[in-house]
């Protein structure tokens, strides 16, 4: 249990016929299970190259004189060299792995849990709040320069939902997927994208037409905004609205 998926892999891009994991009955529970789990990614993602589940096996001391048998489907050894992070190293592996592949699938279904995949954005729902790429830890999601738009990078994504929970229109689900074509995976894709929304006063470009709606609408019952004025000052970036919120005597007086 001290090595994972990341070094299986890499065992068998250089090489290794054959990788067991030999359980002598001495790991833990929790550890058992965390080891099954990555398991199944695994077998997933050999299956998906077209590797025999022979090359990756989790045996107990009984069964190690009759386990080693070389699998079948296996490249010639890899000549990458063990540096950078775990999800580095194996990334390296897979795609070893997956040019060697007699079918390259562009990309592999894996079971819910996995460490790779990609974020679903209902843009019906989406409003652009960007609040998402705040708390994304691995920077997956990120933010478009000038236009209000939301790209994804499937090559950071590590599945941890954070994305999902903070998502205020729960509009983010995740998939579960290996896309195995390496450029397609570091090229960034579109989420959602909307026309910017621009101050009304002076034509800033400061949201989306959604964003600034749903504020509308939200505040349409609040005293604060009772007057036609308070309601066009929901329109204007934040220089502009504390300018007209200043010239407001209706405004100066109820605050």
């Amino acid at each position: 249990a001290s090595v994972g998926h990341e070094v299986w892999l890499a065992a068998l891009a250089w090489g290794a016929r054959c990788v067991l994991l030999v359980n002598a009955g001495s790991v833990p529970g929790k550890a058992e299970h965390a080891l099954r789990q990555q398991l199944g990614y695994c077998h997933a993602l050999l299956a998906g190259m077209q590797i025999d589940a022979q090359a990756l096996r989790y045996v107990s001391t009984d069964q190690l004189a009759t386990e080693c048998i070389p699998a079948e489907g296996l490249p010639d050894a890899a000549t990458f060299a063990a540096g950078g992070n775990k999800r580095q190293l194996a990334t390296l592996a897979l795609d070893h792995l997956w040019s060697r592949s007699t079918e390259r699938r562009r990309d592999i279904d894996l079971p819910a849990g996995a460490p790779y995949g990609r974020v679903d954005v209902d843009t019906q729902r989406c409003t652009l709040c960007m609040g998402c790429t705040s708390v994304c830890p691995a920077k997956a999601l990120s933010a478009g320069d000038e236009t209000p738009r939301l790209d994804f990078f499937e090559v950071n994504c590590v599945q941890c939902g954070i994305c999902a929970s903070a998502c205020p229109e729960d509009a983010i689900t995740l998939h579960a997927r290996y896309l195995a074509d390496p450029a397609e995976r570091r090229r960034p894709a579109k989420l959602n994208e909307e026309a910017p929304f621009c101050c009304v006063q002076c034509g800033k470009p400061f949201a989306t037409r959604r964003v600034i709606d749903n504020i509308i609408d939200k505040l349409s019952g609040h005293a604060m905004f009772a007057s036609e004025r308070a309601r066009r000052r929901l329109q204007m970036c934040e220089d502009c609205r504390v300018v007209d919120a200043v010239q407001d005597s209706e405004a100066m007086q109820a605050g």
